[in-house]
Order: C-alpha cells, then structure tokens, then sequence
C-alpha cells in the first residue's frame, strides 16, 4: 500500500474498519496455529510459508469450509437488533465448530501430526470469528462486528503464544535428550582411552601404533573404533586429555 492509499484509509472510518478486521488474513491464521516463528517478522510472512502444505490446507480447504457454512446459514441470522445479531452470528459459529468435529476435520492432519486436532478446531475458530465480524460489520453492526473482531485477535495471540510455548519445550527437550546422549558417549569415550593407556603401559608397549594395533586384533574387534581412532585416543590420553 502505497502512501497516497494510507492517507485516503486514514480519513475513511468505514474503509479503515474493515480493513482491519480483514488484515487477519488466512496466512495469519495459519501462522498462529501451525507456523514457525522464523517465517514471521515485522508483519511480513515469508513466501516459503506461503507455499507450504499447511496454508494450502487452510486457504483451499478450511476457509471454503467456514465460508460456504456461513453463506448456507445466513438467512437464520437477526440482524433487528444488537443482541440479535450477536446472538444469531455466535449460534453460527458454535455449530460450525460442531460440524468441524462430526466433519473430522482434526483428521486433515498438517505438519504438526501430534496436535493437529486442537490447532485445526482453532483454525476453524478463528476463521469462523473473521467471517462473522465481516459479516457484521456489512450489515452496519458495527459494536457486533468489533466484539467478534476481539475475540478473533483474542485467539489468534492465543494460539501463536501456546505455539511458541510448545516450540520452545519441544526445543529444551530435545537438547536436554541430546546432551544427555553426548554425556553418555564422551563419558564412555574418556573410559575407552584410560583402558587403552593401561594396556599400553600394561604391555610396556612403546608406541601407539603397536598398542592400537594390539587392541585392535584383541579388544576392539567389531568395525567401531577404528585403528585411526583408537591411535588418536591413545595419544590424546598420553597427554592428559580424557575429554
């Protein structure tokens, strides 16, 4: 959006309003609930998730789905009266929400295989809350339109905030499990060269090639270590580095 069309916006309630709500894109929506947080940066999503298989899930899948629910169901919606509206639009999107389950919607599935059921309901929430807002606010429903509007902002931070959440827990785990694997292998690492070194003084053998080879044809006997390795760790033991 160029300058010229910011300050056109600036001074068109109607136009700024909508516009507004409509800023909380399907990419967006998508973002929060299955993206990495690498593809978002000040307002901008990179084009690498815009091609990915879960924005196409939501955009050629999920929001048809909402739309078309909204658009069969329209004509059931009060729109005499504030309370009316906001009534009617919420019974909407409550059912759609129970459609999505009966539908199985969870069972779509995204990247994120082990909580695709939550994320994908929160989707159809999301989507479900921006149509409704929409809806309302061209009806000239404008408090209804913004009272859905907060909600979807609501759910929207919500779920990227949970996604961060998991994101980083899955992250500290898996360090935590690597570290742990590391630990393991640098402590049998620092065994194996104490046990080399006695058998090397053990034997009065006078160089490391003659003890590698030695516990290479005796001890080590499978592919792991290799000559070159038991060697290395010998003459690293010789000089004090067990690490």
């Amino acid at each position: 959006m160029n300058d010229l069309d910011k300050e056109r916006l600036n001074n068109d309630l109607y136009a700024t309003i909508r516009k507004t709500i409509l800023e909380v894109t399907n990419l967006k929506i998508t973002w929060a609930a299955f993206g990495d947080r690498n593809y978002f940066s000040d307002e901008t999503l990179n084009d690498a998730f815009m091609a990915s298989k879960d924005y196409d899930l939501v955009n050629n899948t999920i929001y048809p789905y909402v739309k078309y629910y909204f658009d069969t169901n329209i004509d059931d919606v009060d729109f005499s009266s504030y309370e009316a509206s906001s009534t009617s639009l919420n019974i909407i999107t409550t059912n759609i929400l129970l459609k999505a389950i009966d539908d199985g919607l969870d069972k779509l599935g995204s990247r994120k295989k082990s909580d695709t059921n939550s994320y994908m309901f929160m989707v159809v929430f999301m989507l479900a809350m921006r149509q409704a807002a929409i809806i309302a606010f061209d009806k000239s429903h404008y408090y209804t339109a913004m009272k859905f509007y907060k909600r979807l902002v609501g759910a929207l931070d919500l779920t990227a905030d949970v996604c961060i959440h998991e994101k980083n827990k899955l992250s500290f785990e898996s360090r935590k499990k690597a570290n742990t694997r590391w630990g393991e292998h640098n402590q049998k690492r620092a065994e194996k060269k104490r046990q080399y070194l006695k058998i090397m003084r053990d034997n009065r053998f006078t160089t490391f090639a003659e003890t590698a080879e030695y516990i290479k044809q005796n001890i080590e006997t499978d592919k792991t270590p290799s000559y070159d390795t038991i060697k290395r760790w010998l003459s690293q033991a010789n000089k004090g580095d067990f690490s």
